[in-house]
């Protein structure tokens, strides 16, 4: 197995055990309040490990995505429309923030800049 590859599988295993904890603490029951969730950064990690099964999971009845973050337009847009929702997007992120004050916020930018958000 190249290292390639290997980063690849074992990022995929991380992520899927790490969306069961985030799972986990979106509270399903305990309230009839939507949970506010916005996402910073729209490439693959965004859309495809945790806003589309996130919105499959439990939109309409538990979530509610409030915003989506990205310097990228051409990514907000296919974020939008892979996840499958309808909500405001931004370019800067502390404008996301203070406008949409969401209760869960995902950061899937690049490695490197997550001490950034």
């Amino acid at each position: 197995m190249n290292r390639k590859k290997f980063i690849q599988q074992s990022s995929l295993v991380l992520g899927g055990l790490l969306m069961s904890d985030i799972l986990a603490a979106i509270p399903l029951a305990s309230t009839n309040k939507k949970q506010k969730v916005a996402i910073v950064g729209t490439g693959h990690r965004a859309v495809g490990m945790w806003g589309k099964l996130i919105q499959e999971e439990y939109g309409k009845e538990v979530i509610e995505f409030v915003g989506l973050c990205d310097t990228n337009p051409g990514r907000l847009k296919y974020a939008l429309e892979h996840i499958g929702i309808s909500c405001p997007t931004f370019s800067d992120f502390k404008q996301m923030m203070q406008t949409t004050k969401p209760d869960l916020l995902i950061v899937t930018v690049p490695d490197g800049i997550h001490h950034t958000f």
